[in-house]
């Protein structure tokens, strides 16, 4: 059976939401709790951006597509995107997205740190094969 995308995807995940109560908890997270405020402002201090900006750079659905805006924020410059690696990239920053990710995603938080890291690396070598094929014509 093909992924949902979309609005089914969406409409999948509330429904989720609902049934496993993880909605309250969401809520509760997001803008209560002070132990979640002060993580999500720890969180901000180590990526330098604000939790105005990160809100700007999260996706409703999809926690590698976060990860992915997230990235873009941080390195807007296409030069920058295509000489950076994933192994390059500060500890600090890198465990701060995930746990920034898995913090605005709880439905999604089981997901593997490595296939965030992917997420991440996918940003780097698709900006790095773009200009390949585009140095190759």
């Amino acid at each position: 059976m093909p992924k949902p995308s979309g609005a089914a995807a969406s409409y999948f995940i509330d429904v989720t939401k609902m049934l496993s109560n993880i909605s309250n908890n969401e809520e509760q997270g997001k803008t209560g709790g002070s132990e979640t405020k002060e993580k999500l402002n720890q969180i901000g201090q180590v990526l330098n951006l604000s939790n105005i900006q990160l809100k700007g750079c999260e996706h409703p659905t999809d926690i590698t597509k976060s990860c992915r805006g997230i990235i873009k924020h941080l390195y807007p410059d296409f030069e920058a995107r295509t000489k950076m690696l994933i192994s390059l990239l500060p500890i600090e920053k890198l465990h701060g997205i995930c746990n920034y990710i898995k913090i605005i995603h709880p439905s999604q938080c089981s997901i593997s740190t490595h296939t965030l890291n992917n997420a991440i690396g996918n940003v780097f070598s698709a900006k790095r094969k773009k200009k390949n094929d585009s140095a190759k014509q």
